[in-house]
Order: C-alpha cells, then structure tokens, then sequence
C-alpha cells in the first residue's frame, strides 16, 4: 500500500547487502520519492558501462522523467547485466496509457536475470501491478501486505504455494510472514516473524 514503507524497507533493509554492486532505483515521482533523498548519484539518464560515480558509489537515484528515459535505461542493462533495479512505482512503469507500458522490458530482466547478473526489485501497491512473468520466475521473493482475497490468491499463484494457505494468510497479524523454503529439497513452510533486532 501506499506509504506502509516500501522504499524505507528497501533503502535501510534490503539495499545495503549489496555493498558496492551497481545498484539503480528508477523513481517516477515527479520530484522524486522523499526516501531516496541523499542516497546514490543523482541521474536522469545512464551511459553503457556507468560504473562509480561523483559520490564515489556504483548507487544511482534515476529521476524517471518520461516513457523514453525508462525505455532507455531497460534496453541498456538487459544488455549488460549486472546490476540491482528498483522499480519504486511498477504501476507507472509497466501499465499501459497514460503510464508507460513497459512490462515486456521487465518481463524480459525476470527472464534473463539471473543468467546476466541482474536482480530485480519491484515496489507495487497491488498485485495487479506485477508483470504477468513474475509466476515464472525460479527465485521470487513478495514482502509485503495482501489486504483482499483477490490479491492473497494472486500471490498464493505467483508463489505455487497450495490454496488451502489462503485463510492462513488472511489472519497473519502484522510484521508476521509466510516463510516459503526449499534448502534440502523439500517445501517448508513457517510463519516468522521479527522483533527486537532478533530474527525468530
């Protein structure tokens, strides 16, 4: 939803594992998303083979200002790979008219990711505004609330996971996850949570 802390969780929680990998946050809000404020290099455009810039990180804050920057930038790193995306609007990004309607050009980093060394990161205030390939995907991973049945059985069908989970999700208390795994092969499930600094 909307302001629940998509782009904190993903600047403080997420982002600094990468360290020093070339990380772009695509930002479609006219002025820009307050979150990004002070992180990464400032940019509206990107060259081929962008590497550290002034701030002396690989970490770039695109100002989307338009179809064809967005465009632009997608071509660009499907074909050189390496690097982690956010998408901090994917509604903006991948609807069709008046937003842009560049979900094939997610769809294609879902698709290839992996092989060329790109992770993809996606902010959506919906389930509706994940690309139709997200259910493809080998390594998916939703953080996030589902507030209605329609969206816990969309998610419930990009995640493969059984329908019968469907009440189970409904009554998850807040900061509680579904916790999806197959490490030794098998599935396993769980509900975990974190408080206090200390995973459960």
């Amino acid at each position: 939803m909307s302001r629940s802390g998509k782009s904190y969780f993903i600047r403080y929680g997420i982002l600094p594992i990468y360290g020093m990998s070339r990380i772009v946050v695509l930002d479609v809000k006219p002025g820009g998303e307050r979150t990004w404020n002070g992180w990464g290099n400032p940019v509206t455009e990107l060259a081929p083979g962008f590497g550290v810039g002034p701030n002396g990180t690989p970490h770039y804050h695109m100002f989307v200002r338009d179809k064809a920057c967005a465009e632009n930038f997608l071509k660009l790193i499907s074909a050189e790979g390496s690097c982690i995306i956010v998408i901090d609007d994917s509604r903006r990004i991948t609807a069709n008219a008046p937003d842009y309607g560049l979900s094939p050009y997610v769809d294609q980093l879902l698709t290839i990711g992996a092989a060329i060394g790109i992770t993809v990161i996606i902010c959506a205030n919906s389930t509706v505004w994940v690309t139709s390939s997200l259910r493809d995907q080998c390594g998916i991973n939703w953080i996030g609330q589902v507030t209605n049945e329609d969206e816990r059985k969309r998610i419930l069908r990009y995640t493969g996971l059984d329908k019968d989970l469907l009440p189970i999700i409904g009554r998850l208390p807040p900061r509680h996850f579904l916790y999806s795994d197959r490490y030794d092969g098998m599935a396993r499930l769980a509900i975990t949570t974190y408080s206090e600094g200390i995973k459960q």
